[in-house]
């Protein structure tokens, strides 16, 4: 199953390089009902659910217009996928370009669905591209936590 985990990750990823993904379709063979998605820890509380994360990840395209994710290493078992990568925005508000380096955990159940995707960020290298101290980017992704 490592390399059709792998390939279920990469289509997804590859999947959010346009403008307007259709969500629904990404996230309906990819993701367990149940799967929690934690976009920028340790500052947001996960998302839980399939439809939660597809609302989650709606609202953030409401931010920027598409996610050129470029992989730079990928390890995988039968269990997780972890990724190096990347990932390229281009916001909303002013046509900038934010580049940040993530580190994407998902971890795959016996059915071969996500039920576990965690993203790590350098946050104060995003705040600074954001024109943005640590502690306001901080706050301002905090603002978005909502437990489930």
């Amino acid at each position: 199953m490592t390399d059709h985990h792998e390939q279920m990750v990469r289509g997804f990823l590859d999947a959010l390089h346009v403008s307007d993904p259709d969500f629904a379709v990404l996230t309906e063979g990819l993701l367990a009902e149940d799967a929690r998605y934690v976009p920028l820890l340790p500052l947001r509380a996960p998302v839980r659910g399939r439809a939660a994360i597809r609302t989650e990840l709606e609202r953030q395209y409401d931010f920027y217009t598409e996610c050129r994710c470029d992989i730079i290493a990928l390890a995988s078992d039968d269990r997780f996928v972890f990724t190096e990568r990347v990932d390229r925005v281009t916001l909303r508000r002013d046509g900038r370009e934010v580049v940040v380096r993530v580190c994407g955990v998902f971890e795959f159940d016996d059915r071969g669905l996500v039920t576990s995707w965690r993203e790590y960020y350098d946050s104060a290298d995003m705040a600074e591209q954001l024109g943005q101290t640590p502690q306001e980017f901080a706050d301002h992704m905090r603002s978005y936590a909502r437990p489930r």
